[in-house]
């Protein structure tokens, strides 16, 4: 593995074809680079057009074979499809509600729990990142922060640089599997890489090294990373915000293993697992995203807009009506769940009416009145099936 310079993602696949991609996923795609660039090429590319623009599709100059590469099918393959090209792929983000050194040395009273909540992801990267940070976004505390006067989440600042470089930096021809394991006072990522450099290492002194440098540039495109070396800086800049104390340990080997702490042990000593009928999705979802999420509820939103009391169906297209004198304006407990709605999607598109009940733990009429008021101000689309479609 460390004699080979080149880059096992640019293994050409020449069986591989477009229909073997997910068309979720190219839709998906072409949103998230809106989101940055209204202009941006691959809102006017079909999905050939977007491989190629991305270098996905190359010639491989010593076996003259040709066609769409590895990280191609890594990136946007349907989930069959990224199995019989990687195996043994798989990322597993398990947490455990017990601090690492409960874990590694456990008290003979503590109960036989093997986790208490858990994700075994096996789908293409882009939908595997999205899936990271939710289940990012259930285990791990939201810390209030403001730069200037704009409101930052913080811990998606640092801890989509830890989901984000250990899926980039993966070698995935080897059988190891990615590991994103949170426990009550650390976070810890496991990934099997190329090495470059020689333990130990700091956050300072650790080299960096494009080991997948077509899945790079396709996560730059969708505004998940920026350029090389600037998630170290991320962490630098935003750790001590999340936690003043906080330790960064890091393993430069062939398995490369990150580990950051962000809470004090101490602060855990009667450290009892949480039952196991405690629902992690129970918890409240933060109160605010982003303030600018705020400024747009209030300026398209119309504040005298009453919820129907009838839901409405997810293929059924909302209507304009007039306004009644009787309608009372929204209130903010409803303000808040479109913040909640609106900030759900920026980080997971493509969720359906039953993840916003169960993420967001309110009523399905709440939700569904919700989502009507977003479609109606064309702030929000449902896209896809009755069955299998999403927001």
């Amino acid at each position: 593995m460390r004699k080979n310079k080149e880059f096992t993602e640019n293994e050409v696949l020449p069986f591989l074809e477009v229909a073997d991609l997910s068309s979720d996923t190219f839709k998906k795609a072409r949103r998230l680079a809106g989101v940055w660039d209204d202009r941006h090429p691959w809102l006017t590319m079909d999905d050939a057009e977007m491989l190629h623009s991305c270098g996905l599709w190359r010639k491989d100059n010593q076996t003259g074979k040709e066609g769409y590469t590895l990280a191609a099918a890594l990136l946007f393959g349907k989930e069959n499809t990224v199995l019989s090209c990687c195996p043994a792929y798989k990322t597993d983000a398990i947490y455990r509600n017990m601090t690492y050194e409960r874990f590694l040395h456990p008290l003979p009273t503590d109960p036989d729990v093997r986790y208490d909540d858990r994700d075994d992801i096996r789908v293409n990267l882009i939908e595997a990142y999205q899936r990271l940070m939710n289940f990012v976004n259930r285990n791990l505390p939201d810390k209030f922060h403001i730069e200037g006067i704009q409101r930052i989440d913080i811990r998606d600042k640092i801890f989509r640089e830890m989901a984000a470089n250990m899926l980039i930096h993966r070698e995935y021809v080897h059988s190891f599997p990615a590991k994103f394991l949170i426990f009550s006072d650390r976070v810890i990522t496991e990934n099997w890489t190329k090495p470059a450099g020689q333990n130990p290492v700091t956050l300072d002194s650790l080299e960096t090294h494009p080991k997948n440098p077509m899945i790079a540039r396709v996560f730059k495109e969708l505004g998940w990373v920026e350029e090389l070396g600037s998630g170290r800086k991320n962490i630098r800049k935003y750790a001590p915000y999340y936690y003043p104390d906080y330790e960064i340990m890091i393993e430069n080997e062939e398995k490369f293993i990150f580990s950051m702490t962000y809470r004090d042990a101490d602060d855990n000593v009667n450290d009892n697992v949480r039952p196991l009928n405690d629902n992690v999705n129970n918890r409240k979802t933060p109160e605010y995203q982003s303030d600018k999420i705020y400024i747009l509820i209030d300026e398209i939103v119309n504040d005298n807009e009453r919820p129907l009391k009838r839901p409405l169906n997810d293929d059924e297209r909302p209507l304009k009506r007039p306004l009644n004198n009787d309608e009372r304006p929204l209130n903010e407990n409803i303000k808040k769940y479109l913040i909640n709605i609106i900030s759900l999607l920026l980080k997971s598109e493509g969720i359906n009416r039953n993840d916003f009940i169960e993420r967001m733990n309110i009523g399905r009429t709440t939700v569904f009145q919700c989502l009507h008021i977003l479609r109606n101000a064309n702030i929000i689309e449902y896209t896809g099936s009755k069955k299998t479609g999403g927001y």
